[in-house]
């Protein structure tokens, strides 16, 4: 539906990472990383999601903190 989108997954397990792309998860840029302390440059994303994840994070606030960082002006967090 984006095919002009770049799209990157991460995840703190590298074997969940191996998971993903050896089930097709062509196109995205997978990176084994903890989303708490996620390792890109500020305002790097115009969007954000995290499904079933967020209750696990050490901690909650890191990640929220982190991630309003990440995003573009305007961007959101789902």
């Amino acid at each position: 539906q984006f095919p002009e989108a770049a799209v990157t997954g991460i995840n703190i397990s590298e074997q969940q990472i191996r998971e993903c792309i050896k089930n097709g998860g062509r196109g995205v840029n997978y990176r084994v990383m903890d989303a708490a302390f996620p390792e890109f440059p500020n305002e790097s994303f115009d969007l954000i999601t995290s499904v079933e994840a967020v209750f696990h994070f050490n901690t909650r606030r890191d990640f929220l903190t982190n991630c309003n960082k990440l995003l573009q002006p305007g961007g959101h967090l789902i």
